[in-house]
This record gives structure tokens, C-alpha cells and sequence, in this order.
């Protein structure tokens, strides 16, 4: 029986995490800013950063991406399309 979090290389989520890592290293990158740079602007440590970069952290906090997409100059869709194969969400209600 397992108890609290999954491992990291267990998770369900690792796909996914790698490419929101190359992601966000590849926008950091291309607007030739430092890791320090986006966690002085996202308000977050820069470990915390690091490991998200690395893909140490799997399933990383939702106001964490909010911010790094802010500190980035983009948007929480964007960073979605790049970990979803079909695009972002569709807009509108949930239909039931």
C-alpha cells in the first residue's frame, strides 16, 4: 500500500513535467534571462525555479506556473498548449 506522494519517476505526471521544464527554460532562454531573473520577478525562490527547470518537481504548485508565466511575459494557456498533444483547453462551460 502506498502512502502519500507517488515518487517522482513513478508519477503519472513525468511526461508532462519534462516538457513544462524545456518550456520554461525555452522562453527564459530566448528573452536572455537568468534563472534569478524570472524567480526575482515570479516571487519565488530560486531553487523552487531550479527544480521545476530540472523536472525535480513533478507536479509543481498552480499559483507557482501562474507566476513563472507572468515573470515571462505569457500566459498559463500557453505554457498548457506546450504540455497538452491537443492544444489548450476549449473556452466555454463545462457541459454535464
Amino acid at each position: 500500500m502506498t502512502v502519500g506522494r507517488a515518487r517522482r519517476e513513478n508519477s503519472r505526471f513525468r511526461p508532462q513535467a519534462d516538457i513544462l521544464a524545456k518550456r520554461i527554460r525555452a522562453l527564459r532562454t530566448t528573452q536572455g534571462l537568468t534563472q534569478e531573473d524570472v524567480a526575482r520577478r515570479a516571487g519565488i525562490g530560486i531553487a523552487t525555479l531550479r527544480k521545476i527547470e530540472s523536472g525535480a518537481v513533478v507536479e509543481p504548485g498552480y499559483f507557482t506556473v501562474l507566476a513563472i508565466a507572468a515573470a515571462l511575459h505569457t500566459g498559463p494557456t500557453e505554457l498548457h498548449a506546450a504540455v497538452t498533444p491537443t492544444g489548450p483547453l476549449p473556452t466555454g462551460g463545462i457541459s454535464g
